[in-house]
């Protein structure tokens, strides 16, 4: 998440406008190329505006399906009949497009600017415009029993890692994981490098990305999911 600023995307709008009216490939590209870039306003309710898990609003259509809304700018915000119930916080498509995968048994997709262009993005295409590209998670997939085991192994030994959510994520077209963790040091990302550096001399070849849960993304990814890895002083 990014600081609330004023957030201006002319150029998105414009080519959700010609995408509109020609859905051609060119356009398609374009649209993609500008999403991808852009940073949108996502509304929260207002009593979650300080908390470490905030509650984003989401839209119902008439068939009961859910929709991630975000806005390209303040003025398309306001078009909002609940905006005064709500504070905005700044998202990338990318942040945004995590949560929606991390949740697609109950989110459908995506809806930018719902009251004026109204254009739609259901999960599956979402699903296409990452799977060449960057990174997404595959919460299908099942990670390698012998990867778990040997990271339980370093997390035991370690002795600073609380929990952990292990994910087959693709990127560049590449197979990889996604490591969330809960940990309780202080220097986070001082921690974080020298787990990464253990894991990746004791997996070889492993392409690793690491969170840990007190990031908002990450504490959407996990929500509701069990974690591999509970240290023992922390089970129940």
């Amino acid at each position: 998440m990014q600081a609330n600023k004023e957030i201006l995307n002319d150029e998105l709008k414009e080519a959700i406008n010609n995408l509109t009216l020609d859905d051609s490939e060119e356009n398609a590209q374009k649209f993609v190329e500008l999403l991808r870039k852009a940073l949108f306003l996502v509304p929260i309710r207002k009593e979650d505006a300080n908390e470490e898990q905030m509650n984003i609003m989401l839209l119902t259509n008439q068939m009961n399906e859910k929709y991630f809304q975000c806005y390209t700018d303040r003025s398309t915000y306001d078009e909002w009949g609940l905006r005064d119930e709500s504070e905005s916080i700044v998202l990338s498509f990318d942040e945004i497009a995590h949560i929606v995968l991390s949740n697609s048994d109950d989110v459908k997709g995506v809806v930018l600017n719902p009251f004026t262009e109204n254009m739609i993005i259901e999960s599956d295409s979402i699903k296409e415009i990452f799977t060449n590209d960057m990174s997404f998670i595959d919460y299908e997939k099942e990670p390698d029993l012998d990867v778990k085991q040997k990271m339980v192994d370093i997390f035991d030994e370690n002795g600073r890692v609380d929990s952990a959510h292990l994910f087959c994520i693709k990127r560049n077209g590449e197979d990889g994981y996604l490591l969330v963790i809960d940990t309780r040091v202080k220097d986070v990302e001082e921690f974080v490098n020298k787990l990464g550096k253990t894991i990746e001399k004791t997996i070889k070849n492993i392409n690793l990305d690491i969170m840990v849960t007190n990031e908002d993304v990450a504490s959407q990814i996990i929500e509701e999911r069990k974690p591999f890895y509970i240290a023992s002083d922390k089970k129940e």
